[in-house]
């Protein structure tokens, strides 16, 4: 991972696990448009019905670190497409776990 990679990740994620820390256990709407990242935009080639969606570089960036977070254990995917919701793993790695859920 580069430095300047390493420093993107680690910003993004922790604004990600503070918004989702913060608000659990309510899922949270996560994109572009949160973070105030460029968003993509939906493209149709000439001659073609449809298109397809062409993320932005930054967009694609939260796509993966929510992904990773999610195949981590860290974050859960909530019930609708781009909501997310902390696991009780993140809660407790930030000292965040309800008095009611410890022994």
């Amino acid at each position: 991972m580069s430095a300047e990679n390493a420093e993107q990740f680690n910003l993004l994620t922790r604004d990600i696990l503070r918004i989702l820390i913060d608000a659990c256990p309510t899922q949270v709407e996560l994109n572009a448009e949160k973070f105030e990242l460029e968003k993509g935009s939906f493209e149709t080639p000439s001659g073609f019905i449809g298109g397809f969606y062409k993320s932005t570089p930054q967009e694609k960036f939260l796509t993966d670190t929510l992904q990773w977070l999610t195949a981590e254990g860290f974050i859960r995917a909530g019930d609708h497409r781009d909501y997310y919701v902390a696991t009780l793993q993140t809660l407790k790695l930030y000292g965040s776990v309800p008095n009611a859920l410890s022994a």
